[in-house]
């Protein structure tokens, strides 16, 4: 049983990963010794070769069953998310903009088809509706248009936006429900390196908006397009925010694609440090990194549960400004991956679209170097539009994999660091014991796509949203693996009644 672990190593701290469970523990110093000896068939000393069998039994569970990807175990029910992509018009001409958006581009979607996505979204489900370009503020009776739609109190919107346009549209923007209309407007550093990428007066004009917004009470979302230019000032772009009033930031990992070049492409062994520091900023600012918060919802989470792959096509899919309906907002444009046009019916295409149906049969055991990485079900296995843009396929080929994978281990060592050792040769943390998510139920879990995480409200990830976890404490909570509950009074008690969503009732 135990030659199913792979030993993975943080800074010295060993992670023990079970790859196709998913599952994973870290031991002390002793009980690492012992791991490893066993791993190496080496028969531990008679003394000792009692506290291998006991440790060995806290890991019992059953076998992996043999999995056959995630198409035979989801269903196609409901569709949960739409974008828009509105227009590749702009009032900026960024260097990095992944569809060479500017003033002069003229490809808007035409006003009947929007009206026509929004109601057939509806029908099918949709309750979050993301509008993006090109620059959303341009296109005719945009937030007119917003306002109809949230007459709903299910509907949320979500706007992608320079926020260069705010104060042309303040009388308007004062008439909308703050709890349901969410702003992720663009920094792309501080001033120096914003204006580098957007122009001059770019960032004195976001500064502006940003304080008309905070103002007016509007939840905020700074996103944060990581690149060359601005990787080394993460924990700096962190502090502004905190000055700014500003709770939670998302990171945008860089895509080459129109303006967006390999030049200024990073690789993730260069972000995750200047990452881990952005973090330990934010964590001291109370700024909320929503990436980091997402993939942490994905480490502690039960085990066995198997994050294979985004939404996409499952319950999300985006419309551009030729009307024509594709997988997900970064692919929009790409002739090969047209799956209809909205004329013949948004429930048609996202059902019966053989490219949606294609990525709806993909999973991570299609990648080719699918045994590779023992982290891939933690983390998801990558991002299908990152996959897709470096080579051409929906699986494998992700370059942040390794920033995913070393973010995970990161969280994983520094959580376990957290409780003091009160014996040797003891597992120190194992998956389930501390939970920061809920997922939706049963094996497979999906992510989401990296453009939007969470909503700009500074608490929940989409995927709490969907499945409205709760994150309070909750009296009938207690953790299923300690090995004698009333042994963690280490953890303070308002801790531990938060380590698990309200969703599960465990009983030690």
């Amino acid at each position: 049983m135990f030659e199913e672990w792979q030993r993975l190593e943080q800074n010295g701290t060993p992670v023990y990963v079970q790859p196709e469970r998913p599952d994973w523990f870290v031991p002390d110093h002793e009980a690492d010794c012992l791991f490893q000896e066993l791993q190496q068939e080496k028969e531990p000393g008679s003394g000792r070769m009692l506290t291998a069998q006991r440790l060995v039994s806290q890991l019992a569970a059953d076998p992996a069953s043999l999995y056959p990807g995630r198409h035979p175990l989801l269903t196609l029910t409901s569709l949960k998310e739409c974008w828009f992509h509105l227009t590749d018009r702009c009032n900026l001409s960024c260097r990095h903009c992944l569809f060479a958006s500017s003033p002069a581009q003229a490809a808007t979607l035409a006003p009947e088809a929007l009206a026509q996505g929004i109601a057939e979204a509806r029908a099918l489900g949709c309750t979050i509706f993301y509008f993006t370009g090109g620059e959303p503020f341009v296109y005719p009776g945009f937030v007119a248009m917003v306002a109809e739609l949230l007459v709903d109190p299910k509907i949320h919107v979500v706007v992608l936006s320079n926020g260069l346009l705010i104060r042309e549209h303040l009388t308007e923007l004062l008439a909308l429900p703050r709890e349901q209309f969410h702003l992720q407007l663009s920094l792309d550093g501080l001033a120096e390196q914003h204006e580098a990428q957007r122009g001059k007066g770019s960032f004195a004009g976001l500064l502006e908006s940003l304080g008309l917004l905070k103002e007016m009470g509007f939840p905020l979302t700074l996103s944060v397009a990581v690149n060359r230019a601005n990787v080394g000032k993460l924990a700096e772009i962190v502090a502004f925010a905190a000055d700014q009033g500003i709770t939670n930031i998302h990171l945008l990992w860089h895509f080459v694609r129109g303006k967006g070049s390999l030049a200024q492409f990073v690789a993730p062994a260069l972000i995750l440090p200047e990452l881990i520091r952005a973090q330990e900023m934010a964590e001291k600012m109370g700024v909320r990194l929503d990436n980091v918060e997402s993939l942490r919802s994905q480490i502690f989470s039960t085990p066995g549960t198997k994050h294979d792959l985004s939404n996409t096509a499952w319950e999300s899919l985006a419309i551009g400004p030729d009307g024509v309906i594709y997988p997900s907002p970064a692919l929009i444009g790409i002739t090969e991956l047209a799956c209809g046009p909205l004329s013949d019916g948004l429930a048609a295409v996202w059902r019966h679209s053989p490219i949606l149906e294609k990525i709806r049969q993909t999973s991570l055991i299609d990648s080719a170097d699918y045994q590779a990485n023992p982290l891939r079900f933690l983390v998801g296995g990558g991002d299908l539009d990152h996959s897709y843009l470096a080579s051409g396929t929906l699986v494998g080929h992700d370059p942040y994999v390794e920033l995913y994978n070393g973010l995970a281990l990161w969280l994983i060592s520094r959580q376990a660091h957290q409780y003091p050792i009160r014996a040797k040769a003891e597992i120190l943390l194992r998956m389930g014991e501390v939970r920061h998510d809920c997922p939706d139920g049963g094996e497979v879990a999906l992510t989401h796509c990296n453009c939007v995480i969470s909503l700009a409200d500074g608490h929940a990830t989409v995927r709490e949203f969907y499945g409205k976890a709760a994150l309070t404490a909750n009296e009938e909570i207690v953790n299923p693996f300690a090995p004698a509950q009333a042994l963690a009074s280490f953890i303070p008690t308002d801790s531990w009644k938060k380590s698990a969503p309200r969703c599960f009732k465990w009983v030690a």
